[in-house]
């Protein structure tokens, strides 16, 4: 299960950047702190369903 967390940090890495959103904004917009983002992006902590859709929502 790591190797699947590990790829969807590394795709919400790839995208924020494209976007060109830091990890602070994105942290704020979603009220998560900026740590909490990068453990998501290394897949230390595991994305929820309902987290990755207010990630998605956030970009509106």
């Amino acid at each position: 299960m790591q190797s699947i967390d590990r790829e969807i940090g590394a795709r919400l890495r790839s995208t924020r950047q494209v976007l060109g959103i830091s990890q602070q904004i994105l942290a704020k917009k979603i009220r998560v702190s900026f740590q909490q983002i990068q453990k998501y992006e290394k897949g230390i902590n595991r994305l929820s369903a309902g987290m990755l859709v207010k990630i998605c929502q956030s970009q509106r």
